[in-house]
C-alpha cells in the first residue's frame, strides 16, 4: 500500500517512493559508467553485491564453457 505524505509518496513502512521527476534527476546525476548497474538494481530489486555475484558467476560460466 502506498501513502501520500507531505513530501511525496511512501510505503506502509515509511520508505520514500521517488516520483518520475525525482528518479530522472537521480539517474541523470549518476556517471554514465554506472547507469546500467543502477538501472538493473532498480528494476530487479537486486542489491549491488547480488548483482556482483551474478556477474562473477556468468564470467566463470563463460570461462568454463570456453575451456570445455
Amino acid at each position: 500500500m502506498i501513502f501520500f505524505i507531505e513530501n511525496g509518496l511512501a510505503t506502509a513502512d515509511g520508505t520514500k517512493v521517488l516520483t518520475v521527476e525525482e528518479y530522472d534527476k537521480f539517474i541523470n546525476a549518476i556517471p554514465e559508467s554506472m547507469k546500467a548497474i543502477f538501472e538493473i538494481n532498480t528494476i530487479t530489486g537486486l542489491r549491488y553485491i547480488e548483482l556482483q555475484r551474478l556477474y562473477e558467476r556468468v564470467l566463470k560460466f563463460n570461462l568454463i564453457s570456453q575451456l570445455g
